[in-house]
């Protein structure tokens, strides 16, 4: 019951919106967190809303990084808890109980224990393993709890920018690894930033992250599924712009 929680924020020039989201943090009645920041070199007076709270503050750094990745693997470095979560400057745990409520589901047999995020537009982002892993990620990281086991002798890859995280969402599914699923929204996601820049990398992304666990064949089919359903996706994104 009483397991450790590192939460691993990787943040940048979030001097507007971080402020919210450490106090999400700092809020919860579960108590027994390692809160960890790790800032790319912020100039925005981002480090100055940290220093107010450090004393709650396990570990936070302020230095030149090559992303988030990057970021989220010296968290992970820095980490002692039993499971992890990471959190974006611009998303926040929901309510105070969040963290009390999930624990009661974490179990060693278990190397994910996830729920749902909830958008700016109050759409709830439902979080799952299933076929659909095989074309995209299907598991938002603001709603997922991963056992530190899975980071003995892994971390991110810090070549991707965007889509680094479905590399192991892909590896635990192919592996059949035992995960929890639980009804509960974990946080708020913002999705500012996205483009269509943005877009067309993580699709380029997704392809070279599946390319390197699935069969050449296998992978040149879903390429094209997922093409598809990314092409639809991009035309109701820009109608609604």
């Amino acid at each position: 019951m009483n397991n450790k929680i590192s939460i691993i924020s990787p943040i940048f020039n979030c001097a507007n919106n971080i402020e919210k989201s450490i106090q999400s943090v700092l809020n919860q009645t579960y108590k027994n967190i390692e809160y960890i920041i790790i800032d790319g070199g912020s100039t925005d007076g981002t480090t100055e809303i940290i220093k107010k709270y450090e004393t709650y503050i396990a570990y936070w750094c302020s230095e030149k990084d090559t992303g988030i990745y990057d970021a989220m693997n010296k968290g992970i470095s820095k980490s002692s808890g039993d499971w992890l979560y990471f959190l974006g400057s611009d998303d926040y745990l929901i309510n105070s109980q969040v963290l009390y409520n999930i624990s009661n589901y974490f179990n060693t047999e278990f190397k994910v224990v996830f729920g749902d995020v909830i958008l700016p537009n109050k759409t709830v982002i439902k979080s799952k393993f299933s076929l659909n892993t095989l074309l995209n990620n299907t598991i938002c990281h603001q709603g997922a709890f991963y056992s530190k086991e899975l980071f003995i002798n892994w971390r991110y890859n810090i070549k991707f920018k965007i889509m680094g995280d479905y590399e192991l969402n892909l590896i635990i599914y192919l592996k059949k690894l035992k995960v929890k699923r639980v009804n509960m929204i974990i946080a708020f996601y913002s999705t500012n930033g996205i483009s269509s820049k943005l877009l067309n990398e993580g699709f380029m992304e997704t392809n070279k992250i599946r390319s390197k666990h699935i069969n050449w064949l296998i992978n040149f089919l879903l390429k094209v599924t997922y093409w598809t359903k990314f092409e639809l996706f991009k035309l109701k994104h820009k109608a609604i712009q």
